[in-house]
């Protein structure tokens, strides 16, 4: 192997150390980071995989009541049902009225469960102890992107259960128990494919989106998987799966020049054999987690790395980041955070645990990531379409939010005219930390919050800012003069605004 042979013990560093911890994590504290280095490249690792695989640390996601939902949805159906057999006009709009009215009481429910399961997550990101579960499932949500808007609630709850139990599970087994996910049957539209008359979406973006990518199959072949994938179907209910044999296609098709009465674990299986199946994995797991656009040779070795391990999601991970690509100077420093990687990890490093989620939530809103809700069918964007005049505006407010408490106008509520304050103490990073001088203030706050050499002049420039007063002159720091707070705040503003901390 090449790019996948492990990084030399000999090159493994704190810096080493911290980047492991932004990519496996959300940017960890300078103790952290020294348990981290203190374990080893190995250990380390072994401690964020171990975070996926354990049970879950909260309760189940918060999907909402369904049963009052279920009710209104069979309220609705019983009124449509009769909708059609009244003869009378006026009884018939009398229905009709009804009919809209129960449309907008489980539309108005299914939002407010929507708003729960979005502050829920968002609560979790911020005080999870085990990050790179939350990580893991991030990528998993960005890969098997679905909208909440064609999904119910409780079932997008249980989606999300399913994504984080299977995270590091098996590729093969994660993809045949995600396709029978009653939120991915649901939100792909086959309820309704039926024999006679097959609904083609979910065949199309399980192979376009899910596991294949565009010009690995034709049209043929969607229209037969389409075929085999007929009768899966749900119980809402049970909110389960379940496969309505009536409703299937049994006779033969053909499928990647093989001929059979082919079912949907059959697709799924032929899928998985296609070398194609490996090396788009592959690609989506080294550009969310390492850089984008890598070597095609790199696919190739992680390709063959997948199949070989026969689909083992732990030993595939556990190669990438012990892996000196992984380490190297093209991965280092150049991934774009994400709104969800900015956000989360900038709230956990400077231990603010006081902003609302409610306004945490309408910042990931506005920077574009409002979880549970990607934009497009293939996700969010990546990479330097984070970035743009607009975005780095929303990113400045989030900063002001942040260290100074105020919430900027576009981010209030049109009935909160005031911006609430929330309290900032930076003094608070400081303590049991013996610093005192400009510079150790200055080379703390980098290494808490850049955790890298910096590819700018940046340093310099905050020790200028610290020891200049007021009026432009020159001034010695005091960490116990009144102004230490201010300052500390000023620092800290600059250091998250700067280009060094947009990217990890």
């Amino acid at each position: 192997m090449t790019y996948l042979s492990p990084l030399p013990k000999s090159d493994w560093s704190p810096l080493m150390a911290s980047h492991l911890g932004w990519r496996m994590g959300f940017g960890e504290t300078p103790d952290f980071r020294e348990s981290l280095y203190q374990k080893g490249m190995g250990g380390a690792v072994e401690e964020y995989l171990s975070q996926a695989l354990e049970k879950s640390e909260f309760d189940s996601w918060n999907g909402g009541e369904k049963q009052p939902i279920l009710d209104l949805k069979q309220e609705r159906k019983e009124l449509e049902v009769a909708l059609k057999k009244e003869k009378d006009l006026d009884e018939k709009k009398s229905i009709e009225v009804q009919i809209v009215k129960l449309t907008n009481e489980i539309n108005q429910s299914t939002i407010r469960n929507y708003e729960a399961m979005f502050l829920d997550w968002i609560t979790r990101l911020n005080q999870t102890k085990r990050p790179f579960s939350q990580r893991l499932l991030l990528f998993w949500h960005n890969l098997f992107a679905i909208s909440r808007e064609k999904v119910d609630s409780h079932l997008y709850a249980l989606y999300l259960d399913r994504l984080s139990s299977e995270g590091l599970s098996n590729w093969g087994e994660m993809l045949l128990k995600i396709a029978r996910e009653p939120a991915m049957l649901q939100h792909l539209d086959n309820l309704s494919n039926v024999k006679g008359h097959p609904n083609e979406n979910f065949a199309r973006e399980l192979m376009e989106l899910f596991s294949l990518g565009i010009g690995n199959y034709t049209e043929r072949e969607v229209q037969e998987a389409a075929r085999a994938f007929t009768g899966w179907t749900l119980d809402e209910e049970k909110g389960c799966f379940v496969f309505n044999e009536a409703a299937h296609d049994s006779g033969v098709k053909s499928f990647f020049g093989k001929e059979g009465n082919w079912g949907g674990e059959d697709i799924i299986s032929m899928i998985l054999n296609h070398p194609e199946s490996t090396r788009f994995l592959a690609k989506r797991i080294w550009n969310y987690f390492v850089y984008e656009n890598p070597e095609p040779p790199l696919i190739e070795e992680l390709s063959e790395l997948i199949r070989r391990s026969k689909f083992d999601l732990k030993i595939i991970f556990r190669a990438v980041f012990q892996s000196k690509a992984f380490y190297s100077v093209q991965s280092r420093g150049t991934q774009v955070k994400s709104p969800v990687l900015l956000v989360a990890g900038t709230l956990r490093l400077l231990n603010q645990r006081r902003i609302p989620s409610e306004m945490i939530d309408k910042t990931l809103r506005l920077m574009g990531m409002e979880l549970v809700h990607p934009p497009e069918v293939n996700g969010w964007p990546s990479g330097y379409q984070w970035i743009n005049t607009s975005t780095l505006l929303l990113r400045y407010n989030f900063i002001n939010l942040v260290i100074h408490g105020k919430m900027p106008r576009q981010m209030r509520d049109r009935n909160e005219p005031k911006a609430r304050a929330i309290s900032f103490n930076p003094q608070e990073l400081f303590e049991e930390k013996r610093i005192s001088s400009s510079t150790e203030v200055v080379d703390y706050l980098l290494e808490l919050l850049v955790q890298r050499p910096l590819a700018s002049d940046l340093r310099d420039r905050l020790i200028k800012y610290i020891e200049t007063d007021k009026s432009g002159g020159s001034s010695s720091f005091d960490m116990k003069g009144q102004s230490a707070s201010e300052k500390i705040k000023g620092l800290i503003h600059l250091i998250l605004s700067s280009p060094d901390y947009q990217l990890c």
